[in-house]
């Protein structure tokens, strides 16, 4: 349970923005004042210097990178057995191919042959166990995706991980920075060099020259082991003391591009013209539901709450304009969903008919919708809970409460300090509440719905069961019928209200152009399709 209150209670504030590429369409400018990138397929330009930043890097080692941004900008000189695409499909980069045991335990991986390091030395199995084992112990921005890790071990070209319980789709969480372990040695000398470190690994990138403290100079790494042929052949990587001087010097037009991570949107105003692009990096906000709850017991009822909720006038009055409205906490775009469901509308009227259907009226004119429960009398009257501490959380909260009056819900908001807000939702002590959930790259979803797992209350036999199939499969194919399958098993139950996907951004000088198409895993996904304008 520890486990899941750490995923379901860090609430985040990620507010994104406008469209990039040629995924998402949105207004021009938003609300901070930034131009959304559109794609209009320029002329290409070869030549320039993208000019990026580290802020408060203690060490250029990635694997104890303790930042998004840091941990990115570092993944251009290095690579990891897969990385997701921009709709969250694993795509395999130093692993020439893989296996799972029957049981979901046990993951063989077969490490691509004749790949090199930049320095020429030739990368074995023995690398990958090392990388792994440093980036366990690191307590860095990838230590936290292996708790159910029990052992590990490299064979020739082949690295083997034993699990102590099946994780679905485990590959996505295996996009951690493969070093050299000649560069490193152990561990506690890994920790103890660690300012000593200089990047050499086998990405897209390699490092040209080194001033240490002050600037990491990138070339294009001419033997990369796939097909990279970038327009921007060099890169100038800024050693910066705080997300401060990033952000001042991205207005003073010395650095390019920052993340959000970065950046704090809130105390934010651009000085000069900068484009955003938008991408999901797994924050989902929903309404949770006590599926165990007297007058919650029947789907009819909680379905007849779901469409109550306007949710686009939801997010607006939270102050939320760029997400993406989500039925599911799997994003509409990723592959693992299934863009052929219908979505879950807002209609008043029909929320009124299904609560009449599910036999709710005011049979004692009271004023209050009821009906009998298990042969006892049950008032339509729900707690809502939200955190004090989370201004946005609040107006959500709201906002939900007066939707769903709108169908005759009649709802009671109470703001709890997180301490008691969190302890109310793990002893599932409560009707509705607002919560946030971070989701990681491989969208495993069993910690919300399995039963005697979550902390809905919720039980299925048939989504416990696609839940069990999708961690043992090792077919990319089997896992996304069987994530679809159980996308429409949630969306008929409704356990969950589903409300948005908040965006990350990039920011960056206007003269960036291209296919920017920034993915979970690496926002530097599609690097080689930039340019810099010389207009």
């Amino acid at each position: 349970m520890k486990k899941v209150l750490s995923i379901l209670l860090t609430v985040c504030i990620l507010i994104g923005v406008s469209a990039c590429g040629n995924q998402r369409q949105a207004e021009p400018v938003d609300e901070f004042g930034l131009t959304a990138y559109e794609n209009h397929h320029e002329k290409s330009v070869s030549g320039g210097m993208l000019r990026l930043a580290l802020t408060g890097a203690k060490s250029l080692n990635p694997a104890l990178a303790t930042s998004e941004n840091n941990r990115h900008v570092l993944g251009l000189v290095f690579d990891g057995l897969f990385k997701t695409s921009v709709n969250d499909a694993p795509q395999p980069v130093l692993c020439e191919s893989y296996s799972v045991s029957p049981d979901g335990l046990t993951y063989e991986f077969i490490i691509k042959s004749n790949v090199s390091f930049h320095n020429g030395a030739v990368l074995t199995a023995q690398d990958v166990a090392a990388s792994f084992e440093l980036v366990r112990a690191s307590g860095g921005v990838f230590s936290g995706r292996y708790s159910e890790v029990a052992s590990y071990g490299a064979e020739g070209m082949s690295f083997a991980v034993q699990l102590s319980k099946p994780v679905a789709n485990f590959i996505a969480l295996m996009d951690f920075p493969v070093l050299s372990q000649a560069d490193f040695g152990s561990i506690e000398q890994a920790l103890a060099k660690a300012t000593e470190y200089v990047p050499n690994g086998t990405g897209r990138y390699k490092v040209q020259s080194y001033k240490k403290s002050k600037e990491l100079y990138l070339s294009v790494n001419e033997n990369y082991h796939c097909s990279f042929v970038p327009h921007i052949s060099d890169i100038q990587v800024l050693l910066l003391r705080d997300r401060e001087t990033a952000v001042a010097m991205l207005e003073n037009m010395q650095i390019d591009l920052l993340p959000s991570d970065t950046v704090d949107l809130s105390q934010y105003t651009p000085k000069r013209n900068l484009s955003s692009c938008e991408y999901i990096d797994g924050s989902f906000t929903f309404v949770g539901i006590n599926n165990q709850n007297r007058a919650l017991l029947t789907t009819t009822t909680r379905i007849a709450l779901a469409v109550s909720l306007d949710r686009a006038s939801i997010l607006s009055a939270g102050s939320i304009q760029h997400a993406e409205t989500a039925d599911l906490p799997i994003p509409n775009h990723s592959c693992w969903n299934d863009a052929s469901l219908s979505t879950v509308g807002y209609d008043v009227a029909y929320a009124k008919t299904l609560l009449a259907e599910d036999g709710w009226q005011d049979s004692d004119g009271d004023g209050f919708l009821d009906k009998e429960v298990y042969g006892e009398r049950v008032d339509l009257i729900l707690e809502l809970l939200v955190n004090e501490e989370n201004a946005t959380r609040m107006k959500l909260a709201e906002t939900v409460k007066n939707h769903l009056a709108t169908a005759g819900v009649v709802v009671h908001v109470t703001a709890l300090p997180f301490t008691e807000y969190s302890e109310r939702i793990a002893n599932q002590a409560y009707d509705l509440f607002i919560g946030n959930v971070r989701l990681s790259h491989n969208y495993d979803v069993s910690f919300l719905f399995k039963t005697d797992e979550n902390f809905l209350g919720y039980s299925n036999e048939e989504a416990d069961a696609l839940l069990s199939r999708i961690s043992l499969s090792g077919s990319e194919e089997e896992k996304q019928s069987l994530f679809r399958e159980l996308c429409g098993v949630l969306k008929r139950d409704m356990p969950m209200i589903g409300l948005c996907f908040e965006y990350d951004l990039l920011i960056f000088d206007e003269r960036l152009m291209g296919g920017i198409t920034p993915s979970a895993s690496d926002i530097f996904y599609g690097i080689e399709h930039w340019f810099l304008s010389d207009k």
